[in-house]
């Protein structure tokens, strides 16, 4: 059902996926803002400190080297051609980056601030522990079916860019004007190395932390620069008007 509404998503093309983005993102940013409302009653301010944490060296190293964030925005340059110019496309990208970044720091710190941080560190799925732990009065105490409602729209969303993004680096590589088609193929791919039995406990354990966390900074740095420099010297540029 996953893999099928995410692709019902996808097939409706860019425009589709952004429409329905604008559709739910408002209410699920409300939800979200919502969520951390009920759960402040629990949080301890004095477990974020101190806020450089193992000092800035740490902390620079940890930013270089888990950028996997990053690279989602790298690969939004495929759909470049579909936005009207580069000014939107640029503001787009700035506005997307932006939002996540912060977005992913307060609830970074609710966490660390509700669980403090060796149980962060140890807890797999933070959020949904956190949403376990919500409660309105004294009658709503078990919320966490409203927020997973939202969570699971967010998924499905992601996942339908992640399909047709797939989708159009494949069809732009083998030079294949129409992505629409290539989706359900990679949707079926898709879903028949999740049910393939071991997966889902190598890509977590062994592909999530080694390539994708700790490894994927050098694709995500490097690339562009490689990809520029291989433009230069094929004088792709000259032509060029502003």
């Amino acid at each position: 059902l996953y893999i099928g509404a995410s692709y019902f998503i996808a097939n409706r093309g860019w425009e589709g996926i952004g429409r329905t983005a604008w559709i739910f993102i408002p209410s699920i940013k409300i939800v979200m803002l919502g969520l951390l409302l009920l759960v402040q009653e629990d949080f301890f301010i004095y477990n974020i400190f101190p806020l450089r944490g193992a000092g800035f060296g740490n902390i620079i190293q940890s930013g270089l080297t888990y950028t996997s964030v990053i690279g989602e925005f790298l690969f939004f340059g495929v759909m470049y051609q579909y936005t009207r110019n580069y000014k939107s496309y640029k503001i787009a990208n700035f506005m997307g980056f932006g939002l996540s970044v912060i977005e992913m720091g307060i609830f970074l710190i609710a966490y660390i601030a509700v669980f403090d941080y060796p149980s962060v560190e140890a807890i797999s799925y933070p959020f949904q522990i956190m949403i376990r732990i919500a409660e309105l009065g004294r009658f709503f105490t078990n919320m966490e079916a409203f927020f997973l409602v939202y969570w699971l729209v967010a998924s499905i969303l992601c996942f339908s860019v992640y399909l047709y993004l797939t989708s159009a680096v494949f069809g732009n590589t083998l030079h294949i004007k129409e992505v629409e088609p290539l989706i359900l193929p990679f949707a079926i791919f898709t879903l028949l190395l999740g049910v393939m039995p071991g997966n889902d406990i190598e890509v977590v354990l062994k592909y999530r932390d080694t390539f994708l966390l700790r490894n994927s900074w050098v694709i995500c740095v490097f690339l562009p620069i490689t990809l520029w420099i291989i433009a230069k010297l094929k004088g792709d540029f000259n032509n060029e008007t502003h």
